[in-house]
């Protein structure tokens, strides 16, 4: 939307992961949902909060740095009020990162334009990177479709594309994954085969070396 005036002039390079670093580390897979990023309101994690309500016998593992305390403890009591069994890991080292988006059914990232304070973000998502990584671990993943993410996820493929502050619709892909754990599985080995053919750090030098070579020719 922002660069549709420079036409063909525009190419996207995106990000990319280390799938040798960012890969599965083990078989099993807990009923476990698993978000991680900055703690703070536009990310939407107190939507995610309300999804996981009522959702039984499954956990929630939060990780990521706090970034907005008054937040976070406003995370801290939802959870309680709802009764939803989830843990905060807080400042994770890479390897906990690893371990539990290897272990998670599905990993969410449910960022918002409209926060729950009513703020307005311009640019909660520019690419979502922690959804590639998650991919990369054989897990598959919910997004909210807010600035890049969509580009990434293909829906109902890899993972699933929901409408922001719906805990509702977030509910719904979660609990179908949780419960159709074969289902979840596939999604997450095709989010590893897209991993391995587009977004390796390879194949964004190459797209990236593609996009000067061009511009060099127009020259």
């Amino acid at each position: 939307r922002w660069f549709i005036r420079y036409g063909k002039k525009v190419k996207v390079v995106s990000g990319g992961v280390d799938p040798t670093v960012f890969r599965p580390v083990s078989s099993v897979k807990y009923r476990k949902v698993a978000f991680l990023g900055r703690i703070m309101p536009h990310k939407g994690v107190n939507y995610l909060i309300e999804a996981m309500r009522g959702v039984d016998n499954s956990e929630l593992v939060i990780m990521g740095r706090i970034v907005d305390i008054k937040f976070y403890y406003y995370l801290l009591s939802l959870s309680n009020k709802l009764d939803v069994n989830a843990r905060f890991v807080i400042d994770p080292s890479h390897e906990e990162i690893i371990r539990e988006l290897s272990t998670a059914t599905v990993l969410v990232l449910p960022s918002v334009y409209y926060d729950i304070y009513g703020k307005y973000h311009s640019r909660p998502e520019l690419f979502g990177l922690v959804l590639l990584e998650a991919m990369a671990c054989g897990t598959p993943v919910i997004c909210t479709n807010v600035g890049g993410m969509p580009e990434v996820v293909t829906d109902g493929v890899d993972g699933f594309v929901v409408p922001p502050n719906n805990p509702k619709a977030l509910r719904e892909k979660i609990a179908f994954l949780l419960d159709n754990p074969d289902v979840a599985v596939n999604m997450g080995e095709k989010g590893r085969e897209k991993v391995l053919k587009y977004y390796t750090w390879d194949k964004v030098a190459e797209r990236c070396l593609h996009a000067y070579s061009e511009a060099l020719n127009a020259g």
